[in-house]
């Protein structure tokens, strides 16, 4: 079995909470990989898959009502900065 590891997983949960707020850090009660080959990077390399999210009230992929949040790359930048200036200053 696949999964994230560890330290990648705890940094990018105090990247999200330092830069976006607690309420934007949400485990997964069941985590999935949701047919993404990512898996195969992490057998070579630390890291984390994580889903931005599209809001509570969101159609799912591949429906014709799915309408992307363009809010979310808002969040997602700000977490790909944060991260980056976190981990360049650990």
């Amino acid at each position: 079995m696949r999964i994230n590891h560890d330290e990648a997983a705890v940094f990018s949960e105090k990247t999200t909470q330092k830069w976006l707020g607690e309420k934007f850090w949400t485990p997964l009660e069941r985590p999935s990989m949701a047919g993404e080959d990512f898996a195969y990077y992490l057998e070579k390399h630390n890291g984390a898959f994580l889903m931005i999210g599209n809001g509570e009230n969101s159609a799912v992929l591949h429906n014709s009502n799915f309408d992307f949040n363009d809010d979310a790359l808002r969040n997602g930048i700000i977490f790909l900065t944060g991260a980056t200036l976190d981990y360049l200053a650990s």
